[in-house]
């Protein structure tokens, strides 16, 4: 099989995509704190609407006129708290939660980027020896990686020629920085995906709905499943073999364990405000991801990487 001959498409998250991207993780991690910042104005809110009715009613002081509104705010429509529409009101939860993801992305995704994809470089290697990667290693001959995964006199996967980071030559090792960061934007936009799929969630017997944060499951789902998820509605649904086709589903067939870690890593990123993220991406060890997620067969850690006979 001879070079792919494609130019690698961008698949980098940028602008809006990348706001909405990270403002549905917010949605799910930061529930709590919009909570506070919600009520705070409503606060607010009550407040501005008693000094108006104050002046524009016969209410003869600001408690008086602050229990007027307060039974007209707190005990009408829901809207009420936050807008004189609904559509107000859902202009006004929309602005709290794009702020908080407007503000990690201006003063820590770079950062937690930075820090991650030195993880996702690991798993990527382990992944190219083991040979599962097929349509990940073309992209990367496409960002000019030496090594093509056949060579002219076989149709057997070549054996991916390094063993750690620090053997590669600049080159290659640039290469391999270019499909790390493309599967970081893929980690974006799988989790989104999956979230936006888990927030249709259906309510319990007392009709409330669990909006609590889900990482993505480190078991994954089967491909079945996968192509299911990734069927638009009342479209056909993905045929499972065009899975294999694309480098973009090789995270959720092969590496789940990979969009779970990513998921953990962000909780940790966007809910404290230290560095929990930091030390959280620092104790993560692919070796015990890999085999956890292979275990006994083929394709554990130390069968591909030559540790076992």
């Amino acid at each position: 099989m001879g070079k792919k001959k494609y130019i690698n498409e961008s698949v980098r998250n940028e602008g809006e995509d990348k706001l909405n991207a990270y403002t549905l993780y917010a949605f799910l991690i930061l529930q709590e704190e919009h909570s506070r910042e919600l009520e705070s104005q409503v606060e607010g809110r009550v407040y501005v609407l008693a000094q108006k009715a104050l002046k524009e009613t016969e209410a003869e002081s600001l408690p008086e006129a602050l229990e007027h509104v307060k039974k007209d705010v707190l005990g009408g429509a829901i809207y009420k708290r936050y807008s004189d529409t609904p559509e107000g009101a859902i202009g006004t939860l929309e602005k709290v939660v794009y702020s908080s993801s407007k503000h990690f992305l201006d003063t820590r995704e770079e950062s937690f980027r930075l820090a991650f994809l030195p993880y996702i470089e690991e798993v990527l290697l382990a992944g190219l020896r083991s040979g599962i990667l097929l349509c990940s290693w073309w992209r990367l001959v496409n960002y000019g990686f030496s090594v093509e995964p056949y060579d002219d006199n076989s149709d057997e996967v070549a054996l991916f020629p390094y063993r750690s980071l620090s053997e590669m030559t600049k080159k290659d090792r640039d290469a391999l920085r270019e499909l790390a960061l493309d599967y970081y934007s893929e980690l974006e936009s799988c989790g989104g995906y999956y979230h936006a799929i888990e927030s249709f969630r259906k309510p319990d017997e007392e009709g409330r709905v669990d909006y609590s944060f889900r990482p993505y499951p480190k078991d994954g789902f089967t491909a079945e499943e996968i192509a299911r998820q990734h069927s638009y509605k009342d479209e056909e649904e993905l045929p499972v073999e065009e899975l294999y086709k694309s480098w973009e589903y090789e995270t959720e067939l092969y590496l789940p364990f990979l969009a779970y870690r990513f998921d953990e890593a962000l909780y940790y990123a966007m809910k404290y405000p230290g560095k929990e993220y930091l030390d959280y991406i620092k104790s993560l060890n692919v070796r015990e991801d890999w085999d956890e997620n292979y275990g006994e067969t083929e394709y554990s850690y130390g069968k591909i990487f030559g540790e076992e006979a």
